[in-house]
């Protein structure tokens, strides 16, 4: 009852506690170093070659985005352009790049955008929507004052072939795709000065093109069919000319269709 070296004759001396199951059964221990000498895993670095890999990616999509808002056929006016114009050039014509560079994060494309501040400016326009434009273009507002004078004689120019084109049925209503048929050949676009005449924008922003001009027509979801207005009159002015979607129309006039950046 004694631990071992108490001194003779004391009692109550307290007992050696046992050892560890471990060491009682034979078995070894490994030891644990204090915490300040364990060594930590350190965290995943991207090595070098990677990294540089990464940055030639970079700079290989932004030397194409920047060809694409030089371009006069993207941007003929040298003007800020809307995100989601470019954004869809490259994510379809650059798939591969784009998967590498910007991936599929939300707010991917913002972020590539936003790193290279010094060649692309970012910013938002008085309804929301987002713009980009290069650093270099300075005189990038005469540019959009002038894309914004061709957008609407652009519109004008639709409503007034659709609506000679709806007079001229009875009743005064069509498919939509009866109309992008017959559009080429209509004598509004055949006495078009200067050639060539406008093309139409893709179906999609057609639709939107023509629901948003509610004093013309009538817009028929299910049927898929544009009625005239009564009165309505060719060529009259709106208070949304120039300011809704066209999409890629004959200088790729178009506009942003939701304000975030993907």
């Amino acid at each position: 009852g004694f631990y071992p070296g108490a001194p003779a004759g004391v009692e109550g001396a307290p007992l050696m506690p046992p050892p560890p199951p471990a060491v009682a059964l034979g078995a070894s221990v490994a030891t644990i170093p204090p915490a300040e000498t364990r060594s930590t895993r350190p965290e995943f670095q991207v090595p070098p070659e990677g990294q540089q890999y990464m940055a030639t990616k970079e700079q290989e999509l932004t030397d194409i985005i920047v060809q694409y808002m030089e371009s006069p056929t993207v941007n003929p006016y040298r003007g800020s352009v809307p995100v989601e114009r470019i954004q869809n050039i490259a994510r379809s014509r650059h798939s591969d790049l784009y998967a590498i560079v910007v991936g599929t994060k939300h707010n991917g494309w913002r972020h590539y955008v936003e790193r290279h501040s010094d060649v692309f400016l970012l910013f938002t326009v008085e309804d929301g929507k987002w713009k980009m434009r290069l650093h270099t273009h300075t005189d990038w507002q005469i540019g959009d004052q002038k894309e914004q004078a061709e957008r609407t004689r652009m519109e004008r120019h639709f409503v007034a072939c659709l609506t000679a084109f709806l007079r001229s049925r009875t009743p005064q209503k069509c498919q939509v795709d009866d109309f992008i048929a017959a559009y080429p050949e209509l004598p509004l676009n055949q006495a078009y000065e200067p050639k060539p005449f406008p093309s139409l924008p893709a179906r999609g922003d057609l639709v939107r093109f023509i629901r948003r001009h509610t004093k013309h027509f009538s817009y028929n979801d299910s049927e898929w069919e544009i009625t005239l207005q009564p009165d309505a009159e060719a060529g009259t002015s709106s208070d949304t000319l120039g300011e809704g979607p066209l999409g890629s129309s004959a200088a790729s006039l178009g506009a942003v269709q939701s304000p975030g950046i993907p």
